[in-house]
């Protein structure tokens, strides 16, 4: 997920980003996509379906992530906006600089 490495980059030269608050993320292990891609080309059937995805309960709120990333490098979150969307809007580009 592009936002992680950006928001930890921001974070370490202490400049704020946005938070988009209700908007969650699932994020895999890179090897377990991989196993299962792999398991997908060895068993490929031609017509059939195959979808990727990931348990719900491994959902978490963009902001989950960002505390977490501020808490590592041990800084405060007063630089960070947080932003309250309707629930009904899709954002174009999930995350921009200040």
């Amino acid at each position: 997920m592009y936002f992680i490495p950006k928001f930890i980059y921001l974070a370490l030269k202490n400049e704020g980003y946005t938070v988009y608050l209700n908007h969650k993320r699932i994020i895999d292990y890179v090897e377990d996509s991989c196993v299962t891609i792999s398991n997908i080309i060895d068993n490929f059937i031609q017509g059939e379906a195959y979808n990727i995805g990931s348990k719900v309960e491994w959902e978490r709120d963009i902001k989950d992530y960002s505390d977490i990333i501020l808490k590592s490098i041990g800084i405060d979150d007063s630089k960070i906006i947080l932003l309250r969307l309707p629930s009904n809007h899709r954002l174009q580009c999930c995350f921009h600089d200040q």
